[in-house]
């Protein structure tokens, strides 16, 4: 197993002075993936969410990526949606356009 894999995430700043301020998580690198995101085409932020190999906290895993690949193209002036339950008693997911 690689030394990557157990390196701490979420927890790797807990430490540093007034962890808990949005100063501080900014400092560290906090919304710099959005920053970038937000600049990106569409389709780029699919396809690099596909190459992450991110995948869901269900019990199944399945690829974020592939499920984000599923909505329609957007269209210009068109919101586009995706539903999906949050839990096991709700209705099965549904995706709308």
């Amino acid at each position: 197993m690689s030394a990557d894999i157990l390196t701490p995430v979420l927890s790797a700043h807990w430490d540093a002075e007034r962890s808990w301020t949005m100063a501080t998580y900014e400092a560290n690198g906090g919304y710099a993936g959005l920053r970038t995101a937000l600049e990106m085409d569409k389709v780029a932020v699919v396809e690099a969410v596909k190459a992450s190999g991110l995948r869901g906290r269900g019990g199944a895993g399945f690829p974020t990526g592939m499920k984000w690949g599923f909505l329609p193209a957007p269209t210009a002036g068109r919101a586009t949606w995706s539903s999906t339950r949050t839990s096991r008693s709700r209705e099965p997911a549904r995706t709308s356009r």
